[in-house]
């Protein structure tokens, strides 16, 4: 993403805050369609389905949900509206609650949309580090299942499919996947906010990116975490293997969610408690 998108962004943002305009079907395609149109994502996101009341029901209570395979991002209105409202403590009576519920939604939107490029990213350069680091996981497992012809296959397929959303619930944050949308998410907020001329939501969306970032419980790598439990010793091992050959700098990592030195870890925790002293 470059300022000109960001611009773009704002732009919108401003048109609707300024009209107290709500959000709309029109705003959701203006807002998705500049992301798109800059990341080339017109075949990874086909549809946008939005829900003003009853949503299918394996949506949940999720607010928004993007599927690579039908290539679509589903939209919970009520649900999200709802949530867009409850602003968090330490930002209450410090920032306007209508221009707090487009910057809650546009987090939301973002999000999917970076899921959106992450699939792009790593079906087109799929022998990088990155689609490894995507596409590893229950692969072998996958495979060794087809790869076997009896009455069991369907069977221990769908239980497979349990055990890997069992692990993503379980391990949300640890989750590659999440933790670079979450970053993407937070990284547009905070340069739209900026462009806004809203230094207070322009932190906070930074800082959130650095929360993100800097998630390594116990200082370790939280992406290398999750991949034990969904890949097999061989595969792991190979991936190790691939990112010691890469010699990848410190931001690099961090950004990947790879072991990283407490020095690299403290600056980037340093500059997110510089942040927080600014709204809280």
């Amino acid at each position: 993403m470059e300022m000109k998108e960001y611009e773009l962004l704002a732009k919108l943002v401003q048109e609707y805050y300024k009209e107290k305009r709500p959000i709309d079907t029109k705003y959701i395609d203006r807002i998705a369609n500049i992301i798109i149109s800059k990341e080339q994502l017109e075949n990874y996101l086909e549809r946008i389905e939005f829900y003003q009341t009853t949503a299918p029901k394996e949506m949940g209570q999720s607010f928004m949900q993007y599927n690579s395979f039908y290539k679509r991002i589903r939209i919970q209105y009520a649900l999200i509206m709802k949530s867009s409202k409850e602003i968090p403590f330490f930002l209450k009576g410090k920032v306007d609650e209508d221009l707090f519920s487009y910057f809650f939604f546009n987090k939301r939107l973002f999000h999917e949309l970076g899921h959106a490029l992450e699939n792009k990213i790593y079906t087109e350069n799929p022998e990088t580090l990155f689609a490894m680091l995507f596409l590893y996981p229950f692969r072998e497992k996958k495979r060794k299942i087809l790869n076997t012809d009896d009455h069991f296959t369907k069977l221990k397929l769908r239980w497979l499919m349990a055990y890997e959303q069992m692990v993503y619930r379980n391990l949300y944050e640890y989750n590659l996947e999440e933790r670079i949308a979450n970053i993407f998410a937070y990284k547009t907020s905070s340069e739209v906010a900026k462009v806004l001329e809203n230094p207070l939501l322009a932190n906070y969306g930074h800082f959130m990116e650095l929360e993100f970032t800097t998630f390594y419980p116990k200082g370790k790598s939280p992406t290398l975490h999750y991949l034990k439990r969904v890949c097999l010793p061989s595969e792991l091992r190979e991936m190790k293997e691939k990112i010691a050959r890469l010699n990848l700098s410190e931001e690099e990592r961090l950004y990947l969610g790879l072991d990283v030195s407490r020095d690299a870890l403290n600056r980037v925790l340093t500059k997110k408690e510089e942040l927080k002293r600014t709204f809280v």
